[in-house]
């Protein structure tokens, strides 16, 4: 499943939330984590740098509140607040040990509401 919808419809403002991940093995028990660090970054423009990304945010697993890295479970809290009204191109990648692996990667388009009153 998608991170985000295609399309993310700005009513009164843009969605702010968290990112979760729960990372289970064959038997449905949760693989530990510890150590696990999420990045989201999103761009106007697939060949803009790093640096200039329209939001870049990171989170290692037992950070935030709710976080049971022992358990398998973390989160990256987003906020598109920020972001003006266009299309983003995005990853998710996970880094852990000094390997980097790109877990999602995908564009949204970010539009403004219909109704102005």
């Amino acid at each position: 499943m998608p991170i985000f919808d295609d399309r993310i419809r700005a009513l009164g403002g843009l969605p702010t939330g968290d990112i979760w991940l729960q990372c289970f093995d064959g038997s449905e028990a949760g693989i530990d984590v510890t150590g696990w660090k999420l990045t989201l970054t999103l761009k106007s423009a697939l060949a803009d740098a790093d640096l200039d990304a329209a939001l870049q945010t990171a989170s290692t697993a037992g950070e935030q509140a709710g976080d049971d890295p022992g358990g398998g479970l973390m989160h990256l809290p987003i906020d598109l607040s920020g972001l003006s009204v266009g299309r983003y191109y995005y990853d998710l990648q996970r880094e852990y040990a000094g390997a980097k692996e790109t877990l999602e990667i995908g564009k949204i388009d970010i539009i403004d509401e219909v109704t102005q009153a």
